[in-house]
């Protein structure tokens, strides 16, 4: 019934990307080294750009991960503004 049952909570995933940060010194990861991860992030920008879609981005969620140091823009979108 719930498909979030077997997911990771919000909460675990800002953990994951923390460590991530702590280990490589930067947010950007690729498919190749986390696929899980890395969709994640895509899910959260996709929720974030399109609010009546995908996962819900509250203003807690935002912070939570501004405060990380989270780029709100991909790799292939930043400079192409």
């Amino acid at each position: 019934k719930n498909k979030q049952k077997c997911s990771k909570s919000f909460e675990s995933r800002v953990e994951d990307l923390k460590k991530y940060k702590q280990q490589n010194g930067h947010l950007e990861i690729s498919r190749e080294e986390d696929q899980s991860l890395f969709d994640f992030c895509t899910n959260i920008r996709y929720g974030r750009r399109n609010p009546d879609k995908g996962m819900t981005v509250t203003d807690e969620r935002a912070k939570a991960l501004d405060e990380i140091g989270f780029s709100w823009a991909t790799a292939s979108t930043r400079g192409t503004r």
